[in-house]
């Protein structure tokens, strides 16, 4: 067996375990909600299921525990975990920031558009899991 194969034979079940704990379980109250929302006979539309920022925070939780992976050993390849700690440090700062506005917006019962919310959001979002997934990879690399 090559030594790449290896490598990713080794990393996969990490990935799979901060893909079923991490992600899986931050986007429960997602789930959640739509399941409530069809227990009761109302149309569960995505905009409805995260148009308050709930992948907003999700993104957080996710950026964050891609940080700490990294953060235990910079190692090998220390400019590029770096990096990936800085995109990881600015998702969690942009979807924390995000969030905050949007749960004011929503306390003061201003007018917002949750299309562009949910579309936003799902947009943060897919960079969290992206970036999360590199650092996961990334803190695993040895030379």
């Amino acid at each position: 067996m090559t030594t790449g194969r290896r490598r990713l034979s080794e990393i996969l079940p990490i990935l799979l375990r901060w893909g079923t704990f991490t992600v899986g379980i931050s986007v429960m109250p997602v789930v959640f909600n739509a399941l409530a929302a069809y227990t009761r006979g109302q149309p569960v539309r995505y905009v409805d299921l995260v148009a308050n920022g709930e992948l907003l925070l999700v993104s957080v939780a996710i950026s964050a525990a891609a940080v700490g992976e990294l953060a235990v050993g910079i190692g090998p390849w220390a400019s590029g975990k770096v990096l990936l700690m800085a995109m990881s440090l600015f998702t969690s700062i942009l979807a924390a920031w995000w969030f905050a506005d949007v749960t004011a917006v929503a306390r003061a019962h201003d007018p917002v558009d949750r299309h562009a919310i949910a579309v936003g959001s799902t947009w943060v979002f897919a960079s969290a899991l992206v970036v999360g997934a590199c650092c996961i990879f990334a803190s695993r690399m040895t030379p």
